[in-house]
Parts: C-alpha cells; sequence; structure tokens
C-alpha cells in the first residue's frame, strides 16, 4: 500500500509542477517553478545527476538547490556567457 500511496503522492506532484510552468509567463517565474520542482528532489537523486552533469545542475556541494532568479543564473545560458549577467 505504502507503493501506491507513493505513486498517487509522485503524481499530484508531478501534476503541481506542471501545471506551474504551463502557467508561468516570465523568466523569474519559469526560474521559480523550476527550483520548487528541483527543491523536492531527494539527495539521492540529486548525487546521482551530479555524478553524470559536469557541475551543470543548479545544486551546491549538500544537494540543495541554488537560488536561480533568471536566466543569467543557469549555466551556459548566452546571457551569462557573454558576461552580461544582471544582478
Amino acid at each position: 500500500m505504502a507503493t501506491n500511496e507513493y505513486l498517487l503522492s509522485s503524481l499530484i506532484d508531478m501534476d503541481r509542477y506542471i501545471r506551474q510552468m504551463a502557467a508561468a509567463s516570465e523568466a523569474g517565474e519559469i526560474a521559480d517553478a523550476v527550483s520548487s520542482y528541483l527543491g523536492d528532489w531527494s539527495n539521492e537523486r540529486i548525487r546521482n545527476l551530479q555524478k553524470v552533469d559536469g557541475g551543470w545542475g543548479p545544486f551546491d556541494e549538500q544537494q540543495r538547490v541554488e537560488p536561480l532568479r533568471g536566466l543569467a543564473d543557469v549555466p551556459g545560458s548566452p546571457i551569462r556567457s557573454s558576461g552580461n549577467a544582471r544582478r
């Protein structure tokens, strides 16, 4: 039964994240939606990502989501790469 409860909870959470992303229309809203989604990842899932992502995932050494305020905070973004990041 616990497995079914976990699956249902996961599906409800995923639905919430999808709705939040679909409603986002500005970079800050998209960054908030992504941060919310990633903030609920387990430490194990983050560690597994960090093994293969080459440091691109927005997590610090303690597996916490680094703040994303917009495109300039995303590794590899054109704004960040060109040095035009605004804070």
